[in-house]
């Protein structure tokens, strides 16, 4: 076993074993107001801390993809894979959904991480907010929705630096996001010859398959006795 496998392992162990403790455990959160700048104390639970990065479990989500792909579960696929020296991994697969259904992909992706940053943003500001503004899931969706879109309107920030935070990833993946938008439309990603053949082994299209030609059939009536 090699030492990138057992850091691999290491690493997955220690994301599935993030989870909130039993029992009620409370902390002194501290933050500083946006608008008025005055600090505020506030006794949050624990299970806060622990609960947002279990999002990182998210991984499991390509590990699915790849165990019910046709491309893993098909024996021809795999066995030409195998000759064609193709690992089908979830890299492979994620690659071959970007070139199929690239828009797709790209959407799915853009509302997850929406709804994933809107939920963490409310739970960041929950206890720091008291006139509800972005401690409200939909007024939270609001605040990434105008930091997504690079609008920025300013009629709400969040308190806390988890928040800010949140918000700092969120217009990273902004830009990210319009990188990839850019390069599908600018030079979309295609695959090698050897690993076309293996998907068109299991997905064949009719551009691609050549039927063979219907066999005549002989009437009775033109028969020659």
């Amino acid at each position: 076993m090699t030492t990138e496998r057992i850091l691999s392992i290491a690493l997955e162990l220690l994301v599935s074993a993030i989870h909130p403790v039993p029992g009620e455990y409370k902390f002194h959160w501290r933050a500083r107001l946006a608008f008025s700048y005055t600090p505020s104390v506030a006794e949050a639970d624990v299970d806060i801390v622990l609960s947002i990065p279990m999002f990182l479990r998210l991984y499991l989500i390509a590990r699915v993809m790849l165990l019910h792909s046709k491309l893993f579960t098909d024996a021809s696929s795999r066995s030409i894979g195998a000759l064609n020296k193709i690992n089908f991994n979830t890299r492979f697969v994620m690659k071959t959904l970007m070139t199929i259904c690239p828009g797709t992909v790209l959407l799915v992706f853009s509302i997850s991480l929406w709804i994933i940053a809107a939920w963490t943003v409310r739970v960041c500001e929950r206890y720091h907010d008291a006139q509800d503004v972005t401690s409200n899931f939909l007024g939270a969706m609001w605040l990434i929705s105008i930091t997504f879109l690079s609008i920025g309107y300013g009629d709400m920030v969040p308190h806390t630096y988890c928040g800010k935070g949140v918000c700092l990833l969120t217009g990273i993946m902004v830009r990210e996001s319009e990188h990839c938008l850019l390069s599908l439309f600018l030079s979309p990603p295609h695959l090698s010859l050897l690993s076309l053949t293996s998907w068109h082994a299991v997905n064949p299209s009719p551009l691609t398959s050549h039927p063979s030609p219907p066999t005549p059939q002989l009437s009775p009536f033109n028969s020659h006795s």
